[in-house]
């Protein structure tokens, strides 16, 4: 199996990385879960590509073992991530090697890492193919 690294996706369209930016819809949402010991579990509701990127790369392993964490672990089924990834944002690339990358894992905290490095090599695809927008308050200002 290729590593982040090593593995080659083909250059995103401008069309797919558009549509894989969108703000969602209700229906499209991707549903995960937080949980922390100041608040137990959360359903964390995601309406973007970028959201879900957050999330999945948002747990902090080294401090949910510590004495008196306050930290959370966000987790989301990666069967359902795949199938959001394949269905509602539209990339089925990126779909496979999350599928392909996760398959082997052993534990949650192995696929969560595969699924976000996955993630964050096919993102910095994305802003190669459309930059990021500029704050509005850099806009106003490059304008005068």
């Amino acid at each position: 199996m290729p590593t982040v690294t090593e593995r080659v996706f083909s250059v995103p369209s401008e069309e797919l990385v558009r549509h894989a930016e969108r703000e969602l819809a209700y229906s499209e949402r991707l549903t995960g879960y937080s949980a922390s010991p100041a608040v137990g579990s959360q359903n964390v509701e995601m309406y973007s590509f970028a959201q879900a990127g957050k999330f999945l790369i948002g747990n902090n392993w080294a401090n949910l073992l510590e004495d008196g964490t306050k930290s959370s672990l966000n987790y989301v089924d990666m069967a359902k991530l795949v199938t959001w990834f394949r269905e509602v944002i539209g990339d089925s690339e990126l779909a496979d090697a999350v599928e392909q990358d996760v398959a082997g894992a052993k534990s949650y905290m192995e696929q969560a890492d595969a699924a976000g490095a996955v993630l964050k090599a096919r993102f910095m695809q994305y802003l190669e193919v459309v930059p990021a927008s500029m704050p509005e308050e850099a806009e106003a200002e490059e304008a005068n």
